[in-house]
Parts: structure tokens; sequence; C-alpha cells
């Protein structure tokens, strides 16, 4: 069960099928186009608008702290302190403007109980990957990218990790392509620790500073390292990709849709 912050019908963004065709013969009145046979009359949402997402809907953050908390389960831990697993994570993202905007994407990490796992996230368009050694900020692995993604652009984020304990086993892709940027090893680091840290969408459960603004679907944890040509296939060509099509399905561990299919507004309203 996922529980989240109450959220809005409003602050869903629709995206949407990309191509709407009627032939210009008939008359508009007795044929209807893909947008409105779509529509979802029953509950009044707004008509479908073009763009080149095929999801209908993402989950709009805001600064002031808006977040999707879910429960911890040791699958969503990267070690058990002394290894790491191969470990993956995937997201559309939309960040209005990255002369402002900073925020994180997923975490596990609570510095008010101490705990720390992993960070992913942005700062300012520039990703940021952090794995934590022994819940300490000052033992990490971490990566930096040096280019910036996009203001006012849907981006699909990628990031891998091999389970080596390296910070080399740390890869970043945006839209398909591997995203140039720094890695590093920050003190020691053996391995990340479990804890029963809930793992945030959009924030950090502390500080809630971090706190994600703009928009985020279709949220993926695999269990593996994704290849290359996985990433290439899970990116579905700027296309929102019905995962249980994935060729490695039985490698996620959750999918989160983020406003779309059995999705609902309030307490435990984002399904998996």
């Amino acid at each position: 069960i996922v529980e989240s912050h109450a959220l809005e019908r409003n602050k869903y963004k629709y995206q949407a099928p990309t191509v709407e065709y009627k032939d210009p013969t008939v008359s508009p009145t007795s044929i209807l186009g893909v947008n409105e046979l779509l529509y979802d009359w029953e509950h009044g949402h707004a008509p479908l608008q073009t763009s080149h997402l095929t999801n209908e809907k993402a989950i709009q953050f805001a600064s002031a702290g808006d977040a999707v908390s879910i429960p911890d389960a040791d699958a969503f831990s990267i070690g058990d302190a002394s290894s790491d697993s191969p470990f993956s994570f995937s997201a559309w993202v939309y960040i209005g403007d990255v002369t402002t905007d900073s925020g994180v994407f997923t975490s596990k990490r609570d510095l008010t109980a101490g705990t720390a796992e992993y960070f992913f996230g942005h700062n300012l368009g520039n990703i940021e990957v952090y794995l934590y050694d022994g819940h300490s900020t000052s033992n990490r692995l971490k990566y930096n990218s040096t280019g910036k993604l996009s203001s006012a652009t849907w981006h699909h984020v990628t990031i891998t990790y091999d389970g080596s304990s390296d910070q080399t086993g740390i890869n970043v892709y945006v839209d398909g392509a591997a995203f140039a940027g720094t890695k590093a090893l920050q003190g020691s680091y053996t391995a990340s620790h479990a804890s029963a840290t809930d793992v945030y969408i959009g924030a950090t459960k502390t500080p809630t500073s971090n706190a994600f603004e703009d928009f985020i679907a279709d949220v993926v944890f695999y269990n593996k390292e994704l290849t290359a040509s996985e990433v290439t296939e899970v990116r579905n060509g700027g296309k929102v990709k019905d995962m249980t099509a994935f060729s490695a399905y039985s490698n996620i561990i959750s999918w989160y849709k983020m406003g779309d299919d059995l999705d609902a507004t309030g307490t435990g309203g984002i399904k998996d």
C-alpha cells in the first residue's frame, strides 16, 4: 500500500496521444476523433491535449512539500552493510525552470532519524546521485552531471547501478542516451546499509526542503542494472511504455503510474 499526501485533481498534468484524425469530408458533428473518444466524461477531466507522451496524467509536486511515500520493503534497499546489489530507477520528469527549480526524484533518507541509503535528484537541472555507506553523508558514492536538463521539457531519466560498491558502477541516461557526469568516492564506501526508512518520490522524508518542483510521471524501480538497450526500450521512442510488456518485467520492483490507471487522490491513492 502506498501512502501519499492529498493531491488535488487539478494537480494532474495531462500529456496525451500524439495524433487525432478526423475525415474532413465528414460533418464534424457525426464523427469523433481520438480525443473525444478518450475523454473521461464520467469524471469530467479536461480533454487530452496533444503532446509527445502517451500517458494521460502526472503528479505535480510543489516546493511546499508534496510527496509520495512508499512503506519500507527490503527490495527498495540497495545494500546489506556488507555488499550492494544491482538497482535501477526511471521516471519521466518535467522541470519548469532549471534556473530556479531543484529537488528529489526519489530517496531513502531521513536526516532526523539519521538514516541515508540513496538520493536521486537534480540541483538546478544538474542530476545528482548519492549512495551512502553507514547512513553517513560523509561516506558515499556520488555522480554529478556535467550537463543540465532543459526547462519546460519532459525528460526520461534513468539511473542505474551495478552493485559493485564503486562509483564507476553508477550510470545516468537522459532520453535514452548516456548523460555525462563526474563520479567520485567521498570518504570510504563498502556498502549501503538497509534501514526502515520509507521510500519517497519527490522528496526526502527529512529535510522537507528537498521537495521536487513540477511534474513526475511513471516511476519504476528495478532490481537489476538496466542495460543501454533496456533503457532505450523503456524510453519507448518518447512515449510512456506499458511496463507489463517490458522485456525485463520480472526485474521490476514497483511501477507507479503517478495518476493513471487505478490511481486516485488522497492517502493510499498512488498504486503500484
